[in-house]
């Protein structure tokens, strides 16, 4: 055999070991027939070509190619292809950009529908991107750190008013301050000290009052029933009260004392009896002057009887001669 032919032999195996390898490694099967689809994104999330097609969490194609779209919308188109032909994919089925792990590898996930028909090789499918990790993240941290800067801008403004509060002066005054509570509690240390030494020299005397007060409500507890009489009898008296016409015996009474001060008034001045001899001098002197005579005339009597009864005495003996 030429050189020649040897050549070319080993070049086309070659070439063909070089396009098995190649595509090998981009994930296509040559040896399959494959089926090719659309979809259409504003936003691929860092899809590449070669990245793994989903469906239900087993690899079915790959993505062939990305495009930007011709025109001022920025819309990106993605070929991908699908190795399987068993698989159908209903019509309201949807390609989804999502995550593969934590690194942010992309693949697409197609999300079956349910529906009669099935789209085929070529047409375009709907499409959605999955939110990515970091976006989930900042959307929950998003909250946290409006809080955590409203609570730093707080806890600034509380730190503005202490520098502003705490002052020289009013550290001072809270220096004199502490300086007075210490001694206010030590002033009720003492005086707690003083009310045990009392409380412990008057304990007999406090355990005989408290005696007292056992004694005493004992008593209640056992005349309770005469209590209960006794308020019962109040109660009667209360209403008896209640019911009596107070009003017409304080007008009466009122009357009374009314009649007494007109009384009193005459009598001051000087009208009547009671009156003139209250308030004329005059006729006092002449009584107190005839009480006198009248005594001394008593006392007469009694000292010389007979210058008051000799005339009868001679009467009735003329009367006795003459019969």
């Amino acid at each position: 055999m030429r050189k020649e032919v040897k050549t070319g032999i080993l070049v086309i195996v070659a070439i063909a070991l070089f396009v098995f390898g190649f595509n090998f490694l981009k994930g296509r099967s040559i040896f399959k027939t494959q089926r090719t689809f659309y979809a259409i994104y504003n936003n691929i999330d860092g899809l590449t070509t070669s990245n793994p097609v989903f469906v239900n969490g087993m690899s079915v194609g790959h993505v062939t190619k990305i495009e930007l779209l011709p025109g001022k919308t920025g819309d990106i188109m993605v070929t991908f292809t699908v190795d399987h032909q068993e698989l159908q994919i209903p019509v309201k089925s949807t390609a989804k950009i999502a995550s593969m792990d934590l690194l942010g590898s992309k693949s697409i996930e197609i999300i079956l529908g349910h529906a009669d028909e099935f789209y085929q090789s070529g047409d375009t499918l709907r499409s959605s991107v999955q939110v990515s990790l970091t976006e989930e993240v900042n959307r929950q941290v998003a909250p946290l750190k409006l809080k955590a800067e409203s609570l730093i801008s707080s806890v600034d403004s509380v730190m503005t008013i202490v520098q502003t509060v705490l002052n020289k002066e009013t550290i001072s005054n809270l220096a004199s301050s502490f300086e007075s509570l210490n001694k206010t509690m030590s002033s009720l240390e003492k005086t707690a000290y003083r009310l045990d030494t009392v409380v412990g020299e008057e304990k007999s005397r406090i355990n005989s009052i408290m005696a007292n007060m056992e004694s005493i409500t004992n008593n209640f507890r056992d005349n309770n029933a005469q209590l209960s009489r006794i308020i019962t009898n109040m109660g009667s008296i209360t209403d008896s009260l209640a019911k009596a016409n107070i009003a017409s015996t304080i007008n009466n009474a009122d009357l009374a004392l009314a009649q007494a001060k007109n009384i009193l008034d005459k009598i001051n001045r000087g009208e009547g009896s009671m009156g003139m001899l209250i308030n004329n001098n005059e006729l006092y002197k002449n009584l107190e002057k005839s009480s006198a005579e009248m005594e001394k005339l008593i006392i007469d009597m009694r000292s010389n009887p007979h210058r008051y009864l000799h005339f009868s005495l001679i009467g009735g003996k003329n009367k006795a001669n003459k019969e």
